[in-house]
């Protein structure tokens, strides 16, 4: 994992959100006939929807597939952190909120001090890459 990949979820989350909102749109919904398997074979109303196999939809899916499985592997590196103090502040720093926030504010919000804090996280990112 690097910082690079770290710094990108938030956008990644946006992504997806956005994805899904334009397959929702597409969803195709219609109601169809259909009958019991068993004997007397009631005649009966049945929901169906989807999506329609059209390239933009099957291009959608595939990039929501790809943004998922980066989103949950930097899930499983900040999960995969023992130390509950270094977690929290890959937390604060990468996975909360809408924006970024500073080395700063999480260190005020953790009463770390900034730089500690930074070097604390940027060692971890370089030991585990061993």
């Amino acid at each position: 994992m690097t910082v690079e990949e770290l710094k990108q979820y938030r956008a990644i989350k946006a992504e997806i959100k956005d994805l899904e909102i334009s397959l929702k749109k597409n969803n195709i919904k219609d109601i169809v006939q259909g009958s019991d398997e068993e004997f007397p074979y009631t005649k009966h109303s049945i929901k169906v929807n989807g999506l329609s196999g059209n390239n933009e939809n099957i291009s959608q899916l595939n990039r929501l597939y790809s943004l998922r499985q980066r989103k949950k592997k930097i899930d499983d590196f900040i999960d995969d952190i023992e130390n509950i103090s270094l977690q929290r502040a890959f937390r604060l720093m990468y996975i909360e909120g809408e924006r970024k926030k500073s080395w700063t504010e999480a260190a005020i919000n953790m009463k770390y001090d900034p730089d500690a804090l930074r070097m604390k996280c940027f060692r971890y990112i370089k030991n585990k890459k061993k």
